[in-house]
């Protein structure tokens, strides 16, 4: 089995994209994206050992095992991302095929070619983040990575501002869900910030500002 590579280089307007994954499946993405190496002018397949996601994922194997990842993989193929372009928006998928060895203990992840433009050569064209999977991959909310990958991007700069409404976007809520700000901020913000002190390499505290009687922007320092 090669050295477990976890760093991931990837295009801050993927970053920023919407999209929508379960805790299992996004950690299962990073996985497979943590294999691309920063040389990779294509794509080519990307193995992930089901014994080292299950380590590094901190999943229990059991007898029916196989068949969670499985299930796993077919719902992380289906799910979209949503990419804003310069013309409009790209509805795509991370994956155009993923296929499980039921016998050999690994699977192969193969990246849509419409990924290219935001996970391959980036250093050349810079507005790219690097972050290491091993931050995130402890964490118990699927939010608390999304918000460590947002926030990652602006780690430089030590602060950065955005609308609930855009934030939510990025999150892959819907914007009428968490109409109370009490409860966004108690099981999005409050749970991230507890997860990325205790598990990352940044955390972060906030204020928020008003229109009207509404939280209308965020500010992460």
């Amino acid at each position: 089995m090669e050295k477990q590579k976890t760093t991931i280089v990837e295009a801050n307007t993927l970053l920023e994209a919407k999209h929508s994954f379960n805790l299992v499946e996004l950690k299962m993405l990073l996985m497979a994206l943590a294999k691309i190496k920063r040389e990779d002018k294509d794509f080519s397949f990307y193995r992930i050992y089901t014994s080292e996601f299950r380590d590094l994922a901190a999943i229990k194997s059991n007898n029916a095992y196989y068949k969670y990842l499985r299930q796993t993989a077919r719902s992380l193929r289906r799910k979209e991302v949503e990419i804003e372009t310069e013309q409009g928006h790209l509805i795509t998928g991370y994956f155009s095929d993923i296929e499980l060895y039921k016998n050999h203990g690994y699977m192969d992840f193969y990246i849509s070619p419409k990924m290219k433009p935001y996970l391959l050569d980036l250093v050349s064209k810079g507005n790219f983040t690097i972050y290491d999977i091993r931050n995130v991959i402890n964490c118990k909310s699927v939010y608390s990575i999304r918000l460590y990958q947002l926030l990652k991007q602006c780690e430089k700069m030590g602060k950065r501002s955005i609308t609930v409404k855009d934030l939510k976007f990025m999150l892959g809520l819907d914007s009428d869900q968490y109409p109370r700000w009490n409860n966004f901020r108690a099981r999005i913000l409050e749970v991230a910030r507890k997860e990325l002190k205790k598990y990352s390499d940044i955390y972060f505290e906030y204020e928020t500002k008003r229109q009207g009687r509404l939280i209308e922007k965020i500010t992460f320092t």
